[in-house]
């Protein structure tokens, strides 16, 4: 560690402009979006019955939502506060019509966890 004061990081802190696999993993984790978008994939991953249940094509998808949806609700916020929009009308549309497909391939209702009968937990030693 060199020890200087404001020297930036090697990992950005903005979303990128186009979705790219495993952005998520590649922004610094001290900015608010990459806290954020960690935050909404934990989430996400939760109401579909957690993580190691999920098909690696589910995991794809829910980085997508997670992105889109950071996408659209920049967009929105800026409309709010009557800032410069990060992109066009027709962009945000599209990109809201995209995340409400992948939401509907994902499930608009959370999942329950698979839950273990207590003879796997326990080794299936026939213990009970």
């Amino acid at each position: 560690m060199s020890g200087k004061v404001g020297m930036r990081s090697a990992f950005p802190s903005t979303l990128p402009a186009r979705f790219r696999q495993g952005f998520a993993w590649t922004m610094d984790k001290r900015s608010l979006v990459a806290r954020e978008v960690a935050s909404e994939l934990v989430a996400l991953w939760q109401d579909l019955g957690g993580y190691e249940g999920l098909s690696i094509q589910e995991r794809w998808l829910c980085e997508r939502v997670v992105y889109l949806r950071q996408r659209v609700v920049e967009y929105e916020t800026a409309i709010m506060a009557g800032k410069p929009l990060p992109m066009d009308a027709g962009t945000y549309s599209n990109h809201a019509n995209v995340l409400l497909g992948h939401l509907r391939a994902l499930g608009l209702s959370r999942r329950q966890r698979p839950v273990r009968a207590l003879r796997e937990v326990m080794g299936g030693s026939g213990h009970a």
